[in-house]
């Protein structure tokens, strides 16, 4: 995805190839999985990558803005156990070629970030509470004071809840609204009075439109993370248990 200088992914649930039967591929170590399997499932999606789990960068997410530069001494952080993660972080930035940039996602939006002339790529974890902060634009921003322009920058959005799941109450629409991203219709009144449907991909996408980035650089997997209870996992379909898809990304 994105350039031939960089891969990405989104992994699903999973499936056997004997029988198709679904596979909980869960990648998340806070869930009460078995953590050999979860750690199992990361050698996978490295190996997937022509990497090993020890060059992937894990982020303790906290639903915050913060976005951090990574490096080589930062690679293996948080692959193991999840003590070792970047703290409170929910985006990564890297211009080396070793990270493997990793976060969970279970209905939040992954926004993935590659300017390959530069040799810089990014990840950011956008729920609602990171894009009332803007994080997608601020991993822009601080690209940009490396020397990244925004309009070189490509961007894949990947598969989040969609508006057709997505309800929320005003005070989410206020906190996402005040700080300037609600563009008209990514908020839809719902049959309850006082509830809106809410479109995060789209308020993400608009986000990047504002930091420089070029439309046509910006693609969007619309697929719903609810609506897919085959491919997907969803804490808002599954509760807190919920298992976690990683998002990946290195340079080749």
């Amino acid at each position: 995805m994105i350039d031939d200088g960089v891969q990405a992914l989104v992994t699903t649930r999973g499936a056997d190839e004997a029988d198709h039967a679904p596979l909980m591929m869960n990648l998340s170590l806070l869930v009460g999985d078995d953590p050999d399997q979860v750690i199992q499932h990361r050698r996978q999606v490295a190996k997937w990558l022509s990497r090993s789990i020890e060059s992937m960068v894990y982020a303790e997410q906290v639903h915050g803005g913060d976005v951090a530069i990574v490096t080589e001494a930062d690679c293996g952080r948080g692959a193991v156990t999840a003590a070792g993660s970047v703290p409170a972080t929910d985006g990564l930035l890297t211009c080396e070629y070793r990270p493997v940039l990793s976060l969970l996602f279970a209905d939040c939006v992954p926004v993935f970030l590659a300017a390959p002339e530069q040799g810089w790529i990014g990840l950011v974890h956008a729920g609602w509470r990171g894009t009332a902060q803007r994080i997608a634009a601020r991993a822009v921003k601080i690209l940009a004071a490396e020397g990244v322009s925004p309009a070189s920058l490509w961007a894949g959005i990947g598969p989040s809840i969609g508006v057709c799941c997505y309800e929320v109450d005003e005070t989410v629409v206020r906190a996402v609204g005040a700080a300037g991203q609600l563009a008209a219709g990514a908020a839809v009144p719902s049959s309850i009075p006082g509830r809106f449907r809410l479109d995060l991909g789209e308020v993400n996408r608009r986000l990047l439109l504002a930091a420089g980035l070029a439309e046509e650089r910006i693609e969007r997997a619309e697929l719903c993370t609810a609506c897919h209870p085959q491919w997907f996992f969803s804490y808002r379909r599954d509760g807190r248990h919920s298992g976690r898809l990683g998002g990946f990304i290195c340079r080749k």
